[in-house]
């Protein structure tokens, strides 16, 4: 906050700028210039011709060109020569002054300047925008006693190609999205300084400090009061900021202003004071300083002024207190509708109380309260400064109540029930991801009178917790409190991913398929089919939670294809995985059910029988009663019949086969025997 020090009492920058946009404010109320005009002042100096203008709307956004034209000024063909292109010029932007200026003038400037970056929730917000007029006031009447604050506006120029005695014509323009909207002229005779008036003062010396008026005070923005115990000096400067004289011109165009413009308090009493006064000029310029002046000891010696009322607002009504300075007084308070209008006693008898509540106001007016302290004998202070208070609505809507909502894929429907409020503005909805997430997302630009709002989200957020919750607005600014916050889960439609196989064995007629764990971790178990296209089946009724599975009774030898779906615990599925084709090998041997062996004509005939058709081929040992090992005598015979020619007769023979199927399993069949001799 900026704050000025005024002698020994120190008072908050922002009062003494509410007394001067006042100032220029009633000034206004007196004769409204029209819309989107511009103000153009000059001022010859020794080094060039100063220039400052102001739009009448106090604002900020637009964007300035400035020429300078020589009346009579001919060409070579008795043409006029045109005007010449000063400049252009804006308010500078945040960005720019942070790099330039110190912290601490950023510090004091950007709450007149960039209002808008202060923002911390929507309240704040309306009530800046609900004070805008004010804050445009302040920010150009500080301008009229800051040098860089007319720069950093933009609303300044000074000349330094002039030449003296001559004549010179200014224009400026106001542009606004490129179009010119207000313009301005000024004709300047360089032959002549423009002078600056001295003030002449007066004061008066009461018991509790001293009172100051001086004249001039129409010719100057604001002033500074310098102080000195002695007539010549040295003086002291008592102001820290300037100060501003309020007046008006009445029906009789008679200027009326307050008994005094200044008080000086707590002064020494074994001491006397002299006081000098200067003027502070629309371009930041001071005055010389006025002639001194003795205060004067006032007979009546009235009280000390007392200092601005404080107040707080209420609905259609406002509480005031004020802080006594010397016991046994008694008040006046004071009540006007202007801060130099005509005020009007509110109590018919003397109050002893310091504080004091006025009710029955109406919306929408200002009201401004001054008070005075009376003693026993009937002497009266000055009155105070004038406190400002607009009578506002300051009442919020009641909060509104169940809130509910249903959500689906991507979306959340919210409703709720109505408040009762004939200033209602609408309704404003705040998302979060957590209950006490300090920033809440608006999803309503502005108010909506809507009991329903359906907040549109991506559909891969599915299974996040969303909090909502709404407040009331009028169209005076005010808020409700929050609703109830309320927690929704949007629907989980995201399905996990397709699974990974992992291996493959075979146990006989058996396959035992493993595969890898999902990673989703809502994943409630998963779906085994087999075959393909259109010919798959599932062979898992419902959703397995394991990660292997044995599918029995199958053929061997038999080729098989099985695909693989992850379920989540919403029923999401995945797609299914890569197909795992499983080859079922044959491992079961042949099963030899008799091996027949005959003689004829010679010949051994060997004959086997097997069961069922898996046959591939057999091959036939034999041995000698004399020997003890058996030889191959034929190996992979493909028939399950065969002769052998090659034995000789009279003798003992052993035979044997080994069959084999068509995966290459084998079975050794019984030895026989069969003697040759016939």
């Amino acid at each position: 906050m900026i704050h000025v020090t005024n002698h020994r009492t120190k008072r908050p920058l922002a009062f003494l700028l509410l007394l001067g946009f006042l100032f220029f404010a009633c000034q206004a109320m007196a004769a409204t210039p029209p819309e989107e005009s511009l103000v153009l002042i000059t001022k010859v100096t020794n080094e060039g011709v100063r220039l400052k203008w102001v739009p009448t709307d106090k604002g900020t956004g637009y964007t300035y060109t400035l020429t300078r034209m020589e009346p009579g000024l001919l060409d070579a063909n008795g043409t006029q020569v045109p005007a010449t292109l000063l400049g252009s010029f804006r308010m500078k932007t945040q960005a720019e002054l942070q790099a330039t200026l110190p912290e601490e003038t950023m510090k004091e400037l950007t709450p007149l300047l960039f209002p808008q970056s202060l923002y911390k929730t929507d309240f704040e917000k309306l009530r800046i925008l609900a004070e805008e007029e004010n804050r445009k006031g302040m920010l150009f009447f500080l301008a009229d006693t800051r040098k860089d604050l007319m720069e950093i506006l933009g609303i300044t120029y000074t000349d330094l190609e002039t030449v003296s005695p001559k004549s010179y014509l200014y224009t400026v323009e106001a542009k606004q999205n490129g179009a010119v909207i207000a313009s301005a002229s000024q004709l300047v005779k360089t032959g002549r300084l423009t002078p600056m008036n001295t003030p002449q003062a007066t004061a008066v010396r009461y018991g509790w400090g001293a009172a100051l008026k001086w004249t001039n005070f129409h010719a100057y923005a604001a002033f500074h009061i310098y102080r000195s115990s002695k007539e010549n000096g040295p003086f002291d400067r008592i102001t820290k900021t300037p100060i501003g004289v309020n007046y008006q011109v009445n029906e009789a165009r008679q200027v009326v202003t307050p008994p005094w413009f200044h008080s000086d308090p707590d002064l020494d009493p074994a001491k006397i004071y002299y006081y000098r006064v200067t003027g502070i000029d629309s371009f930041g310029d001071e005055s010389p300083q006025s002639p001194s002046a003795f205060a004067i000891t006032d007979a009546a010696r009235r009280p000390a002024p007392l200092g601005a009322v404080s107040t707080t607002p209420g609905d259609r009504e406002v509480t005031l207190a004020w802080t006594p300075k010397e016991e046994g007084l008694t008040y006046n308070l004071f009540r006007g509708y202007r801060s130099n209008g005509t005020f009007r006693k509110l109590n018919n008898a003397p109050l002893t109380e310091t504080t004091y509540t006025d009710t029955g106001l109406v919306y929408g007016q200002d009201y401004f309260y001054s008070v005075t302290g009376v003693r026993k004998e009937g002497t009266e202070s000055l009155m105070s400064p004038p406190a400002h208070v607009p009578c506002r609505d300051l009442v919020p809507p009641p909060v509104p109540t169940g809130i509910r909502a249903v959500s689906k894929a991507g979306e959340v429907i919210l409703e709720w029930n109505a408040v009762a409020d004939d200033a209602l503005a609408g309704y404003s909805v705040y998302r979060a991801y957590a209950a006490d997430e300090p920033d809440w997302t608006r999803l309503t630009s502005e108010p909506q009178a809507p009991l329903i709002f359906v907040d549109t989200l991506s559909k891969a957020m599915d299974k996040q917790s969303f909090f909502y919750k709404v407040c009331a607005a009028d169209m005076n600014g005010n808020i409700s409190e929050w609703s109830d916050i309320l927690e929704i889960k949007l629907p989980d439609v995201t399905a996990p991913l397709a699974p990974v196989w992992s291996d493959w064995t075979q146990e006989k007629d058996a396959v035992t398929l493993t595969w890898l764990p999902s990673k989703a971790p809502d994943v409630e178990g998963y779906l085994l089919y087999q075959g393909k296209g259109n010919r798959k089946k599932q062979i898992t009724p419902k959703a397995i939670a394991g990660t292997r599975f044995t599918h029995e009774g199958l053929t061997e030898g038999a080729t098989l294809t099985y695909h693989l779906v992850a379920v989540d615990t919403a029923g999401n599925h995945s797609p299914e995985s890569s197909p795992l084709t499983a080859h079922l090998l044959d491992t079961t041997p042949p099963v030899i059910e008799a091996l027949t062996l005959t003689l004829k004509e010679g010949r051994v005939v060997i004959q086997a029988t097997l069961a069922g058709d898996d046959f591939k081929g057999m091959s036939i040992q034999r041995k000698r009663a004399d020997q003890k090992e058996y030889r191959t005598i034929r190996s992979m015979a493909p028939n399950t019949t065969w002769t052998d020619k090659r034995v000789n007769p009279d003798s003992s023979y052993s035979y044997r086969i080994i069959a084999y199927d068509r995966a290459g399993n084998a079975a050794t069949s019984e030895s026989q025997h069969i003697a040759t001799t016939p």
